[in-house]
């Protein structure tokens, strides 16, 4: 069993100012990337990087680019990064950097960061593990589709520690991915199950 350590959350207005704690979060790591809307609808994407600090940054940098869908203040998808949404929200710029801003705001991120022993291999299958819980717990999930698993040829069982987090954040996660072990198997397992 390999157990996911839960930090955070980091972002916008909640990251370190001191070198040492920036080179903190350059680690690899997954993460949930969690936004907060009106009627405490939480919007939800998992991920993983070699480099967490850097795959933040990216995320801040596409919402602040209208580089990445923008929602408004209830959680509805308001604008498309499509050429012709992005130019459009050019044409409305005071509303639109807005929401992007409100977007980035509100976008946190928790994160397990990942040992020596975790492979990019082990990356993937923990972010799979975690998109697979948030789909199945019925969460909204901005995961369009899942990581890949093929090729895998043995259970494989993450178990989400959140003792470091405060209070609201645990039962935050709790809520969305649950306490118990995350488990990835085989495809001629799962069929047997």
């Amino acid at each position: 069993m390999i157990v996911l350590h839960w930090h955070g959350p980091v972002g916008a207005g909640r990251f370190p100012s001191e070198a040492d704690g920036l080179d903190a979060l350059a680690v690899p790591a997954v993460y949930l990337r969690l936004k907060h809307y009106a009627g405490g609808r939480v919007i939800a994407y998992a991920g993983q990087s070699v480099n967490l600090l850097s795959r933040v940054e990216q995320h801040l940098t596409r919402l602040l680019s209208f580089a990445q869908p923008l929602r408004d203040a209830a959680g509805d998808a308001w604008f498309t990064a499509t050429r012709e949404a992005r130019f459009a929200a050019y044409n409305g710029l005071s509303h639109t950097l807005a929401l992007a801003r409100a977007e980035a705001e509100r976008a946190r991120f928790h994160y397990a960061p990942c040992d020596d022993d975790f492979t990019p291999d082990l990356l993937s299958l923990a972010e799979a593990a975690l998109i697979e819980r948030l789909k199945s717990g019925g969460a909204t999930c901005e995961n369009r589709i899942g990581a890949p698993i093929a090729g895998l040829d043995h259970r494989v069982v993450f178990e989400n520690d959140l003792a470091l987090l405060d209070p609201f954040d645990s039962a935050l996660i709790e809520g969305l991915i649950g306490r118990e072990p995350m488990a990835l198997v085989p495809s001629e397992t799962a069929d047997a199950d």
